[in-house]
């Protein structure tokens, strides 16, 4: 009895060691960034281009920033950047069916180009159309945010109709 006892409490005592191991190693930004990049290239195939950003750190249940964000189009082009986002959020609202409550959201030295052509726009190029169906669905809200900062912010427009 004793001796399946002492095995219980080493299997326990291992778990919970490799729990706190994994727990640590998510919180190293080399890691989330490695995790993000993976993430982004299976996000790449349901879209027409590229996301590209040299680093992410994410603070569980909280904050997140990403440094050099990049939205490139198939066309090589810049759709959007920013040379760093940071965001602090709660998921709180997510159990509610409220959407993703951002609490302040600031934007460094960001740009954005949309261009108008005969056939739509870049947004519609780079996400694409989605399915045709007319019929508008009800999705409530996505996200909200509280406070929004923006320094150093550029937009270009470039009709080509």
């Amino acid at each position: 009895m004793k001796k399946g006892l002492k095995i219980l409490w080493n299997v326990l005592v291992a778990i919970a060691l490799l729990l706190l191991a994994l727990w640590l190693l998510i919180q190293m930004p080399a890691v989330q960034t490695f995790v993000a990049k993976r993430v982004t290239s299976s996000l790449e195939k349901n879209i027409n281009g590229k996301i590209e950003f040299s680093k992410i750190h994410l603070k569980p249940f909280n904050a997140l920033v990403i440094k050099d964000l990049y939205l490139i189009d198939e066309m090589s082009d810049t759709l959007a950047g920013a040379k760093s986002i940071g965001v602090t959020f709660s998921l709180k609202g997510l159990l509610k069916k409220e959407g993703i409550h951002l609490g302040k959201v600031s934007v460094d030295d960001g740009s954005f180009t949309l261009v108008l052509d005969s056939l739509g726009t870049n947004i519609t190029k780079f996400f694409g159309k989605g399915d045709k169906d007319d019929s508008k669905k009800e999705m409530g809200n996505l996200f909200d945010a509280r406070k929004v900062q923006v320094n150093g912010f550029r937009f270009r427009l470039k009709n080509l109709k």
